[in-house]
């Protein structure tokens, strides 16, 4: 049935921007499904990914069956760098050297390698809890990769946060999205590291923020509300705690968007991105990013952010979050078992899941001994 819908979406090409094909894409990042993706290159293709990886080089690429002729294809990653000889994450653009049709709705995929991940199911399942929440982020489902026909094994499939992902999401997509890199943040010093990712890169409002956020305001409101969704922002710093995703903005300087939304006067939402080290070994509720900091100088804000983290831990307990790991293991571990290139033993991929199970379910719990009632 989901081969179907996807082989359907695809030969209808839709026009560019549409939103009438979700059913397609919801289908393709359905958190149990699983891809298979292969990737044909030229000798010339194949050296230049291998010695520059991160220039676009023409491919051909089959996604379950449906051929795109004339896609791009480009390593990815920061730490987990990896070349063709070991197990690198990849983009694909699967119109990039010319016509062809489109997956789902989708002009683009990441396949993420999961090598720092031992327990090879973190980002399916924490997007799936983010989703579940009903707080902006993308999606994740599975898959199986080859490359000139040899397998590269297992891969999270995640949605990519391009313009595309703006459409599906914001009534006016045209606004800029900036990625957190290295030491971003909302200081003189911090402004350098967000890289426009979407859109023609006004510096004007981040840079407004940052003196903001440097002079000081009579509250947190009146001094950042005309530039940052408060209480979206608010609700994604909740759902961070909540879930466990300590890595990225405000807890460490990297690992999200910020989208600077037209249709709410240009005010900064937040999204998350690289979820491969959530649930880490401790716990800790400390942030360092600038616009946190400001927060909770603002006894206001402070207790704002308070009710936000225990309206989603209330929320958290309608889930069934056990159910969701189960399943995330259940069909991953056939993947995971085959993976020729799995940078994990079968036992330690079998330890970790069993610690990071524990640990999914033990959060909750260690957040409110935190906050309080």
């Amino acid at each position: 049935m989901l081969r179907a819908v996807l082989s359907d979406a695809a030969r209808a090409t839709p026009e560019p921007d549409s939103r009438s094909d979700s059913p397609a894409w919801e289908a393709y990042y359905e958190p149990n499904s699983v891809h298979d993706v292969h990737v044909f290159l030229t000798e010339l293709a194949r050296d230049d990914l291998e010695s520059d990886g991160r220039v676009w080089v023409p491919a051909r690429v089959t996604i379950d069956g449906l051929e795109f002729p004339n896609a791009g294809v480009r390593r990815k990653g920061s730490t987990t760098w990896q070349g063709l000889s070991d197990k690198p994450s990849i983009k694909i653009k699967l119109r990039e050297f010319g016509p062809g049709p489109r997956l789902a709705g989708l002009e683009r995929i990441t396949l993420n390698s999961m090598v720092s991940d031992p327990a090879q199911a973190r980002e399916v399942i924490s997007l799936r809890l983010w989703r579940a929440l009903g707080v902006t982020a993308t999606r994740a489902s599975w898959a199986r990769l080859w490359i000139d026909e040899v397998p590269y094994g297992a891969y999270a499939n995640i949605e990519a946060l391009d313009d595309e992902w703006l459409e599906r999401r914001y009534d006016f997509p045209d606004g800029d999205l900036w990625e957190a890199n290295n030491d971003a943040d909302f200081t003189e010093e911090g402004l350098p590291f967000w890289e426009l990712s979407e859109g023609l890169g006004d510096p004007a409002p981040m840079a407004e923020l940052s003196d903001v956020l440097a002079s000081g305001a009579p509250s947190f409101d009146e001094g950042v509300g005309h530039l940052v969704d408060v209480d979206h922002f608010l609700r994604y710093w909740a759902a961070c705690l909540v879930t466990g995703a300590t890595d990225g903005y405000p807890f460490h300087l990297n690992d999200a968007y910020v989208y600077a939304d037209p249709g709410n006067g240009g005010r900064f939402d937040f999204v998350p991105w690289g979820m491969d080290e959530s649930w880490g070994d401790t716990y800790s509720r400390y942030a360092t990013g600038e616009l946190a900091r400001a927060c909770e100088d603002d006894p206001i804000c402070e207790e704002k952010l308070y009710a936000a983290i225990r309206a989603t831990l209330t929320a958290l307990d309608g889930i069934d979050v056990a159910g969701f790991v189960r399943e995330a293991y259940a069909v991953s571990e056939p993947l995971v078992a085959d993976d020729p290139r799995r940078p994990y033993t079968a036992g330690e991929v079998s330890a970790a899941r069993a610690i990071l199970e524990s640990r999914i379910l033990a959060w909750p719990g260690m957040v409110r001994a935190d906050v309080g009632p």
